[in-house]
Order: structure tokens, then C-alpha cells, then sequence
């Protein structure tokens, strides 16, 4: 109920239901990724995705993107090298954080077919 100033006080409002969500999302995705080209996966639909990556001075790169509708999310590639790992969170709506999804960057051709 709410009381105004002149001490009215109103019917009370219809039962609420509450849905807490403190599920975190499953680990987003990351494909496979080479030297150049974006970096892409997939997460939960709308939910903040944080991909970490070595920023070649010995240290860490977070950025972060939002998942489409769809799950679809893609980050550039700042010239990552052969071996580095890529690393992603997926955070919901309500907070939760996901476990890490991870790739291995692979900047080597196949060998030739004999």
C-alpha cells in the first residue's frame, strides 16, 4: 500500500512474484582463431562478453562486446601470434559470471599434401 501526505492510504497492490537468477551463463565459446582475422564465438544472448588476449609486453587485454540476439559475438584481432590464448567470460542481465571459454591461437599453415 502508499500513504500521501494527508494520511490516504491507497488498496493494497496485487501479489508480486520474483524470479532471482543466480544461474551464471555457460562459458562462452571461442572458435578457433588465427593471427589476423576477428575473434568470434558465441555466448548467451545479450550478455557482456570479456575476452582477454596477451597485450605482447607481458601483461593482459581485456575488451568487451555484447552478445547479438542470436549468441554472436566478435572482437578484433589486434595481430595476436602463434600460441597465444584467448580467454572469455559471458556476465547475464542479473551478474552472474560464466566460467572461462578458451582457443589457442594458430598462425601455422598445414603442411603440403605429399
Amino acid at each position: 500500500t502508499l500513504t500521501d501526505a494527508a494520511g490516504n492510504e491507497s488498496d493494497p497492490s496485487p501479489a508480486l512474484t520474483l524470479t532471482v537468477d543466480t544461474q551464471a551463463p555457460d562459458a562462452p565459446v571461442v572458435n578457433p582463431a588465427n593471427t589476423h582475422d576477428p575473434i568470434t564465438g558465441t555466448a548467451e544472448a545479450g550478455s557482456t562478453v570479456s575476452v582477454s588476449y596477451p597485450d605482447g609486453q607481458g601483461g593482459t587485454t581485456t575488451v568487451t562486446t555484447t552478445a547479438d540476439a542470436d549468441g554472436h559475438w566478435s572482437v578484433p584481432n589486434p595481430g595476436l601470434k602463434d600460441g597465444d590464448e584467448v580467454t572469455a567470460t559471458a556476465t547475464d542481465a542479473a551478474g552472474n559470471v560464466s566460467q572461462p571459454g578458451n582457443t589457442v591461437i594458430d598462425g601455422t599453415a598445414p603442411t603440403a599434401p605429399a
